[in-house]
């Protein structure tokens, strides 16, 4: 379903709405949609009862697209910290054992769109770290468990990737850069389109033939998975494809909410 984002549509849950990034669940699309910068939606424990300020733990993120895939956290220790620099919002993990991850859990299968915006702070260990993740760890050969999603990978440079494991199919892995920019927040996307991975960072993308199009068992989401030292500026996932339309509009919403220049 692509969407003219210029005029205002129906949403299911929230009526006739604006927003273009909203918009894109307009017809009922299953996925979550996350955003650091509205206070009304972060909040200090998993039970979402008391609001999120700067400086706060965060136990909870609520899902804007009205699917209820509502990112928490219930243990104090491992909640990451709302932060502002007078102009931007993010949720800052520490690298140690922070995340978020929903209940509610989505299904695995092609046409997938992942977006977000990220500044990673330090090296990651050998491990993939979750930026924006369908489940906790991706291995270097992506082929530990079912994923798709947004990944920080450190071998010889660090690197930011999309991986892909559906099913029982083969795993696949498309660098977004060779070699991020500490500290440098950027714009990142992983879609699956006719059985083509694409990583990208909005600048420049990498593309590889993925022939698994077999629905995977379901799985939650997860932000800062396994404990990534990164700055989440907010991100999306949209379990259908993307009109080139609607990239352009998620890319200027990440662009607007970490001071990325495209």
């Amino acid at each position: 379903m692509e969407l003219a984002l210029s005029t205002s549509l129906v949403h299911p849950c929230y009526g006739r709405v604006s927003d273009p990034i909203l918009a894109l669940f307009s017809g009922g699309e299953q996925g979550a949609y996350y955003d650091p910068s509205d206070s009304s939606t972060v909040f200090q424990d998993a039970a979402m009862t008391t609001s999120a300020g700067a400086n706060d733990p965060v136990g909870a993120i609520m899902d804007k697209s009205g699917n209820g895939n509502h990112a928490t956290q219930s243990t104090a220790a491992a909640r990451p910290i709302r932060r502002t620099d007078g102009t931007h919002w993010w949720l800052d993990g520490d690298g140690i054992d922070d995340t978020l991850s929903a209940s509610s859990a989505i299904t695995l299968r092609e046409n997938h769109y992942w977006a977000g915006a990220f500044s990673i702070d330090t090296r990651s260990g050998p491990d993939g770290k979750g930026l924006l993740s369908s489940s906790n760890v991706i291995e270097s050969s992506a082929s530990s468990s079912d994923a798709l999603g947004i990944y920080q990978r450190s071998d010889v440079v660090e690197r930011v990737r999309a991986a892909m494991r559906i099913g029982v199919g083969s795993s696949y892995i498309g660098e977004l850069n060779g070699a991020f920019t500490i500290g440098t927040p950027f714009i990142g996307e992983a879609y699956h389109e006719s059985n083509v991975l694409t990583a990208s960072n909005a600048l420049a993308s990498a593309t590889l033939a993925a022939d698994d199009n077999t629905t995977s068992a379901n799985k939650g989401i997860r932000i800062f998975g396994n404990g990534s030292k990164t700055k989440f500026y907010g991100g999306i996932c949209l379990m259908r494809v993307a009109s080139p339309q609607e990239k352009t509009a998620v890319r200027e919403w990440l662009q607007a909410a970490s001071g990325v220049t495209l």
